[in-house]
């Protein structure tokens, strides 16, 4: 099952609705969803992270603007990835070296859109 045509062979994680920061209710247009290109990876290389963005209806919505934290051992990462396409995404190739292997990297993405927040996360382990 593959995220979108961009993502061939990648693991998408479920859609899911999130809450807003605005009075706690369910971000009308957003649902958000992970995919890279594999649970695991080597300890050194990139992983191809896309984040989704979707409406309640699941269309996509561009222009949001997403931010995502890479949790490696040596410390947190973040990055301000592109404003999403016409078809709700933006990735990122996250490069990384020396990461000792069984070790878990969580990610969590941050994205606004006209003055609306949703979170969500995922992960990836280091093979051995």
């Amino acid at each position: 099952m593959n995220c979108s045509p961009s993502c061939e062979g990648g693991r998408p994680n479920k859609f899911r609705r999130v809450a807003s920061a605005k009075n706690g209710g369910a971000w009308p247009g957003c649902c958000r969803n992970f995919c890279s290109r594999g649970a695991v990876a080597k300890p050194q290389g990139t992983q191809q992270v896309l984040v989704l963005v979707r409406d309640q209806n699941e269309l996509p919505v561009p222009g949001a603007s997403v931010t995502l934290s890479a949790r490696f051992p040596e410390g947190t990462r973040t990055f301000l990835l592109p404003l999403t396409d016409e078809d709700g995404i933006t990735r990122i190739d996250l490069a990384f070296e020396g990461q000792l292997p069984g070790s878990n990297i969580e990610l969590q993405a941050w994205a606004v859109y006209q003055g609306l927040q949703a979170t969500t996360r995922d992960s990836f382990r280091i093979r051995w």
